[in-house]
């Protein structure tokens, strides 16, 4: 194992930061896995797997079973982890620009397509060689202007030429759920099920160039602008919301990074017989789930739990104004599974607060929440 410290460009004096980086194998003996925990810094489970991800990767590379390379980011946002205000840890937009520390990654398709354009053949992995030559080289040129540049450059370095990539988040109030690209719903499917997950959701965009579409999108990009070239979804990336806030537990933790390595032992990085994956729910549109909002301000009253499933006119949850002691029942329109809710029991008028995932596309425009 090898550990990196890469330091950040500095925001002030003396306001040093790095992100730190464990490296295992060899690169260029297999598969290339990229993990990393903490993007939003106020969603603390994955940390905890990684934790725990970092010393089982250790063991398994020291007993001579890693058979690629896997590099595990435990910490991916030093900056967001700095920003607590009035005794609240504040991880998921950057204070200086209001940005989602999850959005504006560099969109590596239209920084390689000039540089490849002319080499791309019918040889699909040397396509691939090719491509993610070009994404090291064009982002080693690149130069960031503040520290929160400084912070997406050096993830996507890191990121941009692997096999596999999983992004843990965790939602506010939620059931095990994942994100990945519509070219991807096979392979979705397969990390769903070592993971026992039964919501996963499928888009080709969400919104605002996300860490996870950042570099399983731009395989699919390059593969519409040149549809002579063989180009194939190269990076398989995944974000991996590891329930709500709250559940950080090492028994939670511990059980969910033997999942991961699980998948890593059935995808060949790690040597070993996987165990049985779980038979677990089809991948559905992002663009199916329902979003409940709250028609007016008021307290919240829940009345059905993450990972339940619901029928069209079933009750969801109450918003009561305790001024004049006005009620307003809100009710699912579509049948299916309740994979998360606010975790504010007071909604301003607008509010999300609460996630249905069903069958069919009734949603359009930006699928992802600010």
């Amino acid at each position: 194992m090898q550990i990196v410290d890469f330091p950040l460009l500095q925001a002030s004096l003396n306001s040093n930061k790095v992100v730190s980086s464990y490296h295992y194998g060899q690169p260029g003996s297999g598969l290339k896995v990229y993990i990393q925990a903490g993007l939003h810094a106020d969603e603390h489970p994955g940390m905890l797997v990684a934790h725990y991800l970092r010393l089982a990767l250790q063991q398994e590379e020291a007993a001579g079973n890693l058979q690629g390379e896997v590099i595990l980011v435990p910490l991916a946002n030093p900056l967001g982890l700095d920003q607590k205000i009035l005794g609240y840890l504040l991880g998921r937009f950057e204070q200086g620009s209001g940005q989602n520390f999850n959005r504006y990654y560099t969109d590596l398709a239209a920084l390689v397509a000039g540089r490849v354009e002319s080499k791309l053949g019918k040889d699909a992995e040397a396509n691939v060689v090719l491509i993610r030559a070009a994404m090291l080289e064009a982002l080693a040129e690149l130069q960031p202007e503040n520290e929160l540049d400084s912070l997406r450059l050096r993830l996507q370095s890191l990121a941009c030429d692997a096999d596999i990539l999983l992004d843990l988040h965790c939602d506010l109030e939620a059931a095990l759920h994942l994100y990945i690209h519509s070219e991807q719903i096979k392979q979705g499917h397969e990390l769903a099920q070592h993971l026992g997950c039964e919501v996963t959701l499928y888009a080709e965009a969400g919104n605002g160039q996300p860490f996870d579409e950042a570099h399983s999108g731009p395989w699919a990009n390059l593969a519409t602008r040149f549809p002579k070239a063989a180009i194939p979804m190269a990076c398989f990336a995944a974000t991996v919301e590891l329930r709500g806030q709250t559940d950080v537990s090492s028994g939670q933790a511990k059980a969910d990074a033997e999942a991961i390595l699980n998948y890593l032992r059935a995808k060949g990085v790690l040597k070993g017989q996987p165990e049985a994956a779980s038979k677990v729910r089809e991948p559905k549109p992002l663009a199916a789930v329902e979003v409940t909002k709250a028609p007016s301000a008021g307290l919240v009253d829940f009345l059905v739990q993450p990972g339940q499933w619901v029928s069209p006119g079933q009750p969801l949850l109450r918003v009561i104004n305790p001024l004049g002691g006005a009620e307003t029942e809100l009710c699912s329109s579509i049948e299916g599974i309740v994979y998360a809710r606010n975790r504010q029991r007071y909604a301003h008028t607008g509010m999300e607060l609460m996630f249905v995932s069903g069958e069919e596309p009734i949603r359009s425009g930006h699928l992802l929440s600010p």
